[in-house]
């Protein structure tokens, strides 16, 4: 384990400039030994989550030119996830119960097939580099999926997954807010500034595009204000309500439409939770009531001009030789003429050419996109692994009390309204927006039965995450 570890996430330095080949090295066969001495898997769910939002490639890309910018480069969940299988390992070895239900299993048997079918199509691709590294990209993300949903046993290790995720979250508000004020992406965003109807404006982005971090906050965003009506201190809830603020102004930032929409459905599901659950304190019922409404109003606003500039942009957006109609049109063509193995995964854009003109845009439709590279079965196993774990957050919001039922019935809200913005954008495979998806897909599906959980453990275990001598919760 030792050895064959490092061995195995040092791979991607094989894609990055000769530069940077050391470093990363370096960092992981530093880093994945530690992680033996260390067998609770707390600590490696909050790194996950902390290391989620950012996106190293692009960092790399941006910032060393001639870096590679492949998907087989480095990723940000390489070490997190190696230093969780160690930790899984030795929990499995000394004696450790490592099990999950039978919705999870169900679901990661969906993965499965769904990445073994992608592979099938990788077969007979033209590009079949392009195709491995996508292949990579959803193996990556379905073993986070695995790992997570075994790693999140209780409340407590939910809460340090979830402390990861919020603290990525901030980092990427705060720097997209940071960003709008100077007016400057500070060298990680190249493509800053855009025409408009509304004329040249910011849009903030921080280590992401403009559109990713609307779809990143969309995900995260109800957790936190679910977070916020139920944590018991309060200012631990004014600390959260601030992030969730942060958020909804960093989303509102970025002028994307369909982030809008989708923060605004999932904010007003998690409000509509709160108000009858016995768990969330007057005092905050009071707030989703009033306060809640009134921010919203006074972001929308102090955005209206700007945002209302991007809605008349609809129609123009649609129509034309190269609009969201013709990529729609193409990606038909595309499905048609290769129902069963599609055009190989990660390879839409290189095959435009052979269906009509090569568009800047692929189309802007995650579903679509997926059945046009891996052909319909490859479409109907990626909905039906979605559709299942959005079925088994309903359930078990359903069934749950108190704070639990809070949480999944927000995982369930942010994963619906999420899934209707993936029809009419495209999540980049392994971007933050669809890491972050894989990641509160699998907290959600792990052994978790966090009702009524005594407050006095839950902070006993945020103190002692590398206390191995602590009693398991």
């Amino acid at each position: 384990m030792v050895v064959l570890l490092p061995a195995l996430a040092v791979l991607p330095v094989l894609a990055l400039e000769a530069k940077w080949r050391l470093f990363y090295a370096a960092v992981v066969f530093f880093a994945v030994p530690i992680a033996l001495t260390v067998r609770d898997t707390r600590l490696w769910l909050f790194l996950a989550g902390a290391a989620s939002a950012f996106n190293f490639t692009k960092i790399l890309r941006e910032t060393a030119p001639g870096a590679s910018g492949e998907s087989l480069a480095l990723s940000a969940l390489d070490v997190p996830l190696a230093m969780m299988l160690v930790a899984l390992f030795l929990r499995a070895t000394s004696g450790g119960a490592v099990r999950l239900d039978r919705t999870a299993r169900g679901v990661l048997g969906l993965g499965l097939a769904f990445v073994g079918w992608l592979g099938y199509c990788a077969l007979g691709a033209r590009h079949p580099d392009a195709s491995a590294a996508q292949v990579l990209v959803y193996c990556r993300l379905l073993l986070a999926l695995a790992l997570v949903a075994a790693c999140a046993t209780d409340a407590a290790r939910v809460r340090w997954a979830q402390a990861g995720l919020f603290l990525g979250l901030f980092a990427q508000s705060a720097l997209a807010i940071a960003q709008r004020v100077a007016g400057s992406s500070f060298g990680l965003y190249e493509h800053f500034e855009e025409s408009t109807a509304a004329g040249v404006f910011t849009r903030s982005g921080g280590t992401l595009n403009p559109t990713v971090l609307s779809e990143y906050i969309g995900v995260l965003a109800p957790l936190v204000l679910a977070a916020a009506f139920t944590v018991r201190r309060r200012a631990a809830a004014a600390a959260l309500l601030a992030l969730f603020g942060a958020a909804a102004v960093a989303s509102a930032a970025t002028l994307s439409r369909a982030g809008l929409v989708n923060l605004g459905l999932s904010t007003i599901a998690v409000a509509a939770l709160a108000l009858p659950n016995a768990a969330v304190p007057r005092s905050r019922k009071l707030f989703v009531s009033w306060a809640l409404p009134l921010v919203a109003l006074v972001v929308a606003a102090y955005f209206a001009h700007a945002v209302l500039a991007r809605v008349t942009e609809v129609s123009a957006e649609v129509q034309g030789d190269d609009g969201r109609a013709a990529q729609l049109e193409q990606a038909r063509d595309m499905i048609l003429a290769n129902p069963l193995t599609g055009v190989g995964p990660g390879n839409y854009v290189a095959a435009m050419g052979a269906y009509g003109p090569v568009l800047p845009y692929p189309v802007h439709n995650k579903f679509l996109l997926v059945t046009a590279e891996s052909g319909v079965p490859g479409g109907v196993l990626y909905l039906a692994l979605w559709a299942l774990t959005l079925a088994a957050f309903v359930r078990r919001a359903r069934r749950a009390a108190g704070a639990a039922r809070m949480w999944h019935g927000a995982a369930a809200a942010a994963l619906g309204a999420t899934l209707l913005n993936m029809n009419t954008d495209v999540y980049g495979a392994g971007g933050a927006p669809e890491l972050a998806l894989f990641l509160v897909a699998g907290l959600g599906l792990g052994a978790w039965a966090g009702a009524g959980e005594p407050a006095r453990q839950a902070v006993g275990a945020w103190r002692r995450p590398w206390n191995r001598s602590a009693p398991a919760r």
